[in-house]
C-alpha cells in the first residue's frame, strides 16, 4: 500500500488501482526531495523480494501519477518475466501503456491530459520530458 506520503500526492481516484498494483507486485515507496535529474526510479531488491520506487515530491498530482504508475510498469515487468530485459523495452511498452490507458479510463485525468496520454503512450518513451508537448500539458498543472 501506498505510503502516507505519496497517498496524499496523487488523485483520489487513482488510490485505488495504485493500491491494487502496489500489492500485486510487491512495491514499497519513498517520496524524496526534488531531484533535477529524474522524475522517479525503480530498483528490485533480492533480499526482501520487493520492488522499490522513489518517486519526487512534486506539487503536480497528474505529473506523479504518470511518473508513478512509469515505475509500477518495471515492477510488473520485473514481476512477470524472470529473465533480465531491457529497461524501456517492448515488455515494458507494452505494460506501461496498458497500465496508462487503464489509469486514464479511470477518469482521473483532466481532459486534456486523457488526449495528451493518448497520444504520447500511443509509442511510450523512457522519459515524458522528451515528449514537449505533453510535458507542457502536464506542466499547467503545476502549482
Amino acid at each position: 500500500m501506498p505510503n502516507g506520503a505519496l497517498e496524499k500526492l496523487i488523485p483520489e481516484g487513482a488510490r485505488p488501482l495504485i493500491r491494487h498494483w502496489t500489492e500485486q507486485y510487491c512495491v514499497t515507496y519513498f517520496v524524496v526531495a526534488r531531484r533535477k535529474t529524474k522524475l522517479g526510479d525503480h530498483r528490485y531488491d533480492s533480499s526482501r523480494k520487493m520492488s522499490i520506487i522513489t518517486l519526487n515530491e512534486d506539487s503536480n498530482p497528474y505529473r506523479l501519477l504518470v511518473t508513478l504508475v512509469h515505475e509500477l510498469a518495471h515492477a510488473r515487468v520485473r514481476s512477470e518475466f524472470s529473465t533480465r530485459l531491457a529497461p524501456h523495452g517492448e515488455e515494458w511498452k507494452d505494460a506501461v501503456r496498458d497500465m496508462m490507458f487503464e489509469m486514464k479510463n479511470r477518469g482521473v485525468f483532466p481532459y486534456d491530459v486523457e488526449v495528451a496520454i493518448e497520444r504520447h503512450f500511443a509509442n511510450p518513451k523512457y522519459t515524458d520530458t522528451i515528449d514537449h508537448v505533453f510535458s507542457r500539458v502536464l506542466g499547467q498543472y503545476n502549482a
